[in-house]
């Protein structure tokens, strides 16, 4: 069983619908950041890396992932802050202005 499966079932089981959710709707595509981000909580919260998750027992499980089911209007505004930010640097990048006054850095190296 998948890491995010096995956390999916314990959210379920916990009555963490926000988690079950993410897990089950944004890991893979666009929106994996976020699912990963849900997973690395977990992990943080139930004080074992990511890779280990699904040899923890299932009480532990199940209070790392309530206790992250608190806090994930937070985590779920980080994320959106941060794809946010990364699509104004990438604006920016893009609209440096006239050729003059950015060409010459590529230019010289």
């Amino acid at each position: 069983m998948k890491t995010a499966e096995l956390l999916a079932g314990i959210a379920s089981k916990v009555g963490a619908p926000v988690v079950r959710g993410i897990l089950e709707r944004y890991l893979g595509g666009t929106a994996a950041e976020l699912g990963m981000s849900v997973i690395d909580a977990i992990a943080q919260k139930a004080d074992v890396p990511p890779a280990e998750l699904p040899s923890v027992d299932e009480k532990t499980l199940g209070k790392a992932v309530r206790a992250v089911e608190e806090d994930a209007p937070e985590l779920i505004v980080a994320t959106l802050e941060h794809h946010r930010l990364a699509a104004e640097l990438m604006k920016e990048e893009m609209d440096k202005g006239p050729l003059w006054t950015w060409a010459w850095r590529p230019g010289g190296m």
